[in-house]
């Protein structure tokens, strides 16, 4: 907690440094977007880096920005933070409760940043399907020693969904993807774009149905079929006397149990059970 009120005391000292800081660097992103606005009469193609060092690409034109050229910078973001403070500080929100999940607590702690997990690259496949359905262009055919204009000149078409698919990690995506603002102009001017999404995630559902299906009828199976016998167990009734085998182990009184038929005065059959015990030896 000491340490903590000293790093507190040294922020303070440069927050003013600090907060100029940001002040400038949101002026410059205001005005290189203005710039952007005002000069990009043609629509070019941009590539643009992810946090995890994977490149995206889109078709963009300044009058997509609409005059929206507000930077605005997360305050504090620039102040210098402690690796070991943020780590600490991690650890005790997980000691709270208050952070469960497992990838955002790596992440925090710069734990697992190297193999990626499959998780992640389900997510990144999607995050491409996406990209292919909405611009028409895979980020694996992108080569930087081509030209970009011939590779994006493509329509956006249907991906085809696999068995082998994380279909519920998929559909996630896909469905995230479809919440931004510009899917809403494109469901008037591009409709097909968004049909293509509805019909790639009810694929995706479909694969997920038959799967629950199949799981439906293996517990089934294993159980038995309504009012019959479970699996594996022998049918056994009264018109049928337990064989030697099954009659081993039980009760004297049980072995000489049989089903006789005894006629009645109605000259019907009617069965009953007669016990016959053992007579003396």
């Amino acid at each position: 907690m000491a340490v903590a009120y000293l790093q507190e005391e040294d922020d303070s000292k440069i927050a003013p440094t600090v907060e100029n800081m940001e002040e400038a660097i949101a002026l410059m992103g205001s005005l290189t977007l203005s710039r952007f606005s005002q000069f990009y009469s043609v629509e070019r193609t941009l590539r643009y880096y992810r946090h995890d060092g994977v490149f995206d690409v889109l078709k963009f034109k300044g009058a997509d920005l609409k005059n929206n050229t507000d930077v605005v910078t997360q305050s504090g973001s620039a102040m210098p933070k402690s690796k070991a403070a943020r780590q600490q500080y991690t650890l005790e929100l997980v000691g709270l409760g208050i952070l469960q999940d497992k990838k955002k607590i790596e992440e925090m702690l710069e734990i697992g940043m190297g193999e990626k997990t499959s998780e992640e690259k389900a997510v990144a496949q999607a995050e491409r399907e996406n990209a292919f359905m909405r611009h028409g262009l895979p980020k694996e055919l992108y080569k930087p020693g081509e030209h970009m204009d011939e590779q994006t000149e493509k329509v956006a078409v249907a991906v085809p969904v696999k068995r082998y698919h994380n279909h519920e990690l998929h559909m996630q995506v896909h469905t995230d993807e479809l919440l931004e603002p510009e899917y809403d102009e494109l469901a008037v001017k591009q409709p097909e774009i968004l049909r293509l999404f509805d019909e790639h995630i009810a694929q995706h559902q479909q694969f997920l149905e038959e799967a629950m299906q199949k799981q439906m009828e293996a517990a089934m199976a294993a159980k038995g079929a309504p009012g019959g016998m479970p699996a594996g167990q022998q049918p056994t009734n009264g018109a049928t006397p337990p064989g030697p085998e099954s009659a081993a182990g039980q009760p004297p009184e049980a072995q000489f149990r049989q089903i006789t038929e005894v006629p009645t005065g109605g000259g019907s059959g009617e069965l009953s059970a007669m016990t016959m015990r053992p007579g003396p030896t």
